[in-house]
């Protein structure tokens, strides 16, 4: 025979939840450092991608290029982002001010158009060609 012990009760003791003794989870931030974004001007105004690169430079994001997008009519600018990056992609739109319906997963061509290494990728339209 086996002993017929009585299941534990469900009252809640001194201890705290496992959830309170964890450190803040890393999911939660986002490494600016370790993100490396891509600019892309999608217009014919000069030096747009590079001032969106400052801007998000000074906030603290690696940018790894600056280029021209081979489509140069672009009206509304854009932000992708490859697997598990959604989050820095959205902390992107924050700073531009980019509505989040702007931001959606990476396609094939502007995957293509940038350096595999690039979390983040922003097509910068003529929405942002204003110089105010």
């Amino acid at each position: 025979g086996g002993s017929d012990t009585p299941p534990a009760s469900n009252e809640i003791g001194g201890s705290p939840p496992p959830a309170a003794s964890k450190p803040t989870s890393s999911a939660t931030r986002v490494d600016r450092k370790a993100t490396p974004v891509a600019v892309l001007n999608g217009t014919t105004q000069t030096g747009l991608a590079r001032n969106v690169g400052n801007k998000l430079e000074s906030s603290g994001f690696t940018i790894l290029s600056v280029g021209d997008n081979a489509d140069q009519k672009i009206a509304t600018t854009s932000i992708s982002y490859s697997d598990g990056n959604e989050k820095a992609a959205r902390v992107v739109a924050q700073i531009m001010d980019v509505p989040a319906s702007a931001v959606r997963a990476i396609d094939l061509s502007a995957a293509a158009a940038v350096s595999p290494e690039a979390k983040v990728v922003v097509i910068v339209g003529s929405d942002r060609s204003s110089t105010g």
